[in-house]
């Protein structure tokens, strides 16, 4: 085992969900010497982290981690910056997915062979989900559904 991330720990420690570089929770020396950057970062070439905590997870949360290679230079301050822009865009994603998964689910031979019921979606909702599937507004939504 390597240990854990130092962003990680610091958003354990800290509930922060903002995006965070790799150098502002811990020195760059220090990250040198940690397990983590020597097995699994220095091999590839990677010295730069940047990460945005997404939606919390029962055993942790899932996250968007930008890297940069050993070239000396940190990420920018501007980058996190793009990213935090970028969070309401992540989680549009994540909750068209989540729908998308739940309306398989629902449907006759979908990937679960008994879902739990309060994951089976109406025809309705399933049209619904489809629409926002393909990316439509909800004025475009209402407009079609009428």
């Amino acid at each position: 085992m390597v240990g854990p991330c130092p962003i990680t720990e610091y958003r354990t420690r800290t509930g922060d969900a903002t995006a965070v570089r790799m150098s502002d929770v811990i020195g760059r020396a220090r990250y040198h010497e940690l397990p983590i950057y020597r097995e699994w970062y220095q091999p590839v070439g990677l010295d730069h982290l940047l990460e945005i905590a997404m939606s919390p997870q029962p055993r942790g949360y899932r996250s968007v981690v930008l890297s940069r290679g050993g070239d000396g230079h940190d990420v920018s301050e501007r980058d996190p910056i793009v990213l935090e822009t970028l969070r309401p865009h992540f989680r549009a994603r994540e909750a068209r997915a989540e729908l998308v998964k739940r309306a398989t689910a629902s449907a006759p031979g979908g990937e679960d062979a008994a879902p739990p019921r309060h994951a089976q979606l109406t025809i309705r909702e399933r049209e619904i989900v489809a629409l926002v599937a393909a990316g439509r507004t909800n004025a475009q939504i209402a407009a079609e559904l009428g």
